[in-house]
């Protein structure tokens, strides 16, 4: 090891800690020179692994680390080579995101953690669950297709894990609402009981001993965001947490399915979604601004013209430079697929917000939210990868029901005023109203969900998503829009979906009307053959987009042919996105043809040089 370069890396780390924004300035520098330099990550890892060293550096050695696996991590890079819970936190990051690459090519992975979690050491113990937790997260993540068939293919566990779902719901409940039990002295048979005269009243298990009180005598609850269960405010953090990592359904002990209201209402609102984008279109000014865009510097480009003449309540039109097209639609949803594709990969890796003072300062969340409005709005696609967990903080839908009087008493408890000094209040619980107390109990809900870090990311988020009053309609109805932001909620994309939305002009002459029936069965057998993410591409080839927009397409695609091609001719299907037309020639009469020809055309369809 190089000791001179190791001891520059540590006085920059050191730097990097320092309130001297000068010092922190130059360190910054000389950190980001070296990120490229091979044996600077295994530098790092010496030092977080060195329990002398500071352990600010250490956890700054961690985060570097982490930032190096986004940026630089391949196959081919030649970069790369207990705790305390900060830095052990950055640790299962770190792996998580690795095992989310090359998880195939690191099988001894997951038997390591489940073999240690059977360690004996609770210290051991917890560190391997923290580990193990935040892989599974990275690894549930993945909307890949090629990944969802391994996941399906290995069903063998699939009965184990019901069970132990269905043991884990019995538990959570217990936990939550309490339960009956059984005189210890005498525990009569149920025939000679009928009436459960000798069952004692249901108890919580609160951090407060002392407090026993049923199920329907306690009045402190608000509803779940996520399964819109009744729970008490005073565990509603805890349950919110889990929930939104399970994604399970918490029902009321005492409603049934039948009569749940909220489904019902979650049908209802999807049907209210195109009506209620149609009316935030009503904001959007009629006057069109030109933007001209590269497409190898999409996201700059734009960025530039929005801080000097482009205002996102106008009607964008895009014109890719170099690229000879009419923007009647198609550009514009090309345009705004890829840059929600950046603003995916960039700012919100894994559905959180990236850890970035610079993104921050350059507003590129501000610009984040200010594109998926304009997206959305504008008939683009939907952005549909924030973690349920942001989107909750989005859509501040941590509070439906409570009295004033009610959130007043449970501000005043011992655990919460903890809980309360963590967030940084320091006014009088019992002189604020019930806004105010709404606005506190929001805080906590953000503070339990939010990874530290993300509040200004999220705060310049939520001032882009302002545009056309969008953040306003998405916090009155949080469940419509859900499947527009969270991945998993939206419908897929299959051949079936693509299929429907064709609308095919056959020739009125018997004879080409035939040619063409047979051209057309093969490009159906084509596009059957495609995975989701192959659909999806060839979507994107006939419409500009990956998705169907919330708004839907303005037209069905036409499916037209072109006849009269010389002998031999190698010609390949053409599109426009613009008229929503698809142009295949009738030369691809035989399925080995119009697989190698649809092949070259989706991977050449990258512009708009063919209209």
């Amino acid at each position: 090891m190089n000791e001179v370069w190791r001891d520059e890396v540590l006085l920059a780390l050191s730097n990097a800690c320092s309130q001297n924004p000068g010092l922190v300035k130059e360190a910054e520098k000389k950190l980001e020179n070296w990120e490229t330099q091979a044996g600077f990550y295994s530098l790092l890892m010496f030092v977080f692994r060195n329990k002398s060293l500071d352990m600010n550096i250490r956890w700054m050695a961690i985060l570097y680390i982490k930032i190096g696996v986004d940026r630089y991590w391949r196959k081919t890079a030649t970069q790369f080579a207990l705790c305390t819970v900060k830095v052990a936190t950055q640790i299962a990051v770190l792996i998580s995101k690795i095992a989310r690459t090359e998880l195939k090519d690191w099988p001894e992975l997951l038997p390591t953690l489940l073999k240690d979690i059977q360690s004996e050491d609770a210290f051991h113990q917890q560190r391997t669950l923290l580990i193990f937790n935040h892989v599974i997260k990275m690894l549930a993540s993945k909307r890949l297709i090629c990944d969802r068939q391994l996941f399906q293919q290995d069903g063998r566990v699939l009965a184990s894990l019901e069970l132990s779902t269905l043991v884990l719901k019995v538990l959570r409940k217990m936990v939550v609402h309490g339960f009956k039990v059984f005189e210890p002295s005498s525990q009569p048979a149920i025939d000679s009981d009928p009436e459960g005269e000798n069952l004692k009243p249901v108890e919580f298990m609160q951090q407060d001993k002392n407090a026993q009180v049923t199920h329907r005598e306690s009045s402190h609850y608000v509803d779940c965001p996520i399964c819109w269960a009744k729970f008490p405010i005073e565990v509603i953090g805890d349950h919110v947490h889990i929930c939104a990592e399970g994604k399970e359904e918490f029902a009321d002990p005492f409603s049934t399915a039948e009569d749940s209201p909220n489904e019902k209402g979650a049908i209802q609102g999807q049907g209210d979604l195109k009506e209620e984008i149609a009316k935030l279109a009503t904001n959007v000014k009629e006057d069109e601004i030109r933007v001209t865009v590269r497409r190898k510097h999409l996201w700059w480009d734009f960025t530039r013209a929005r801080n000097e003449y482009f205002c996102p309540t106008n009607t964008i039109k895009v014109t890719f430079c170099g690229e000879p097209a009419i923007d009647d639609g198609g550009p514009k949803r090309e345009f705004f697929t890829e840059m929600l594709e950046y603003c995916e990969t960039r700012l919100f890796p894994d559905g959180f917000p990236t850890e970035s003072v610079l993104a921050v300062a350059r507003d590129d969340f501000l610009t984040a939210g200010e594109v998926m409005a304009m997206s959305i709005v504008q008939g683009g696609p939907c952005p549909n990868f924030l973690a349920p967990e942001i989107y909750n903080v989005l859509s501040r839908s941590f509070l439906r029901s409570a009295s004033e009087m009610e959130l007043k008493d449970i501000l005043l408890k011992d655990h919460v005023l903890d809980t309360l000094q963590r967030i940084g209040y320091n006014g009088v619980p019992a002189k604020e109203d019930k806004e105010s107390i709404k606005r506190v109990v929001e805080a906590i809900c953000m503070y339990d969900q939010t990874p530290a870090g993300s509040l200004s990311s999220l705060v310049k988020l939520e001032e882009g998503l302002k545009t056309y009053g969008l953040l306003k309609s998405i916090r009155g109805s949080p469940d419509m829009w859900r499947p527009v932001f969270v991945p998993g909620c939206e419908p897929s994309v299959t051949a079936t979906t693509f299929l429907n939305e064709l609308v095919v002009d056959f020739s009125l002459s018997d004879v080409k009307k035939q040619q063409e029936i047979d051209v057309f069965y093969h490009f159906t057998n084509f596009i059957q053959s495609l995975d989701s993410a192959g659909v999806g591409k060839t979507l994107k080839w006939a419409v500009g987009a990956t998705t169907i927009p919330p708004l839907g397409l303005p037209k069905k695609i036409s499916v037209q042919f072109l006849h009269g091609c010389t002998p031999g001719c190698k010609c390949r299907p053409t599109t426009s996105t613009c008229d929503l037309r698809i142009t295949i020639p009738t030369h691809l009469d035989n399925e080995d043809d119009m697989n190698s020809i649809m092949a070259s055309a989706l991977g050449d369809s990258e512009g708009f040089g063919l209209i």
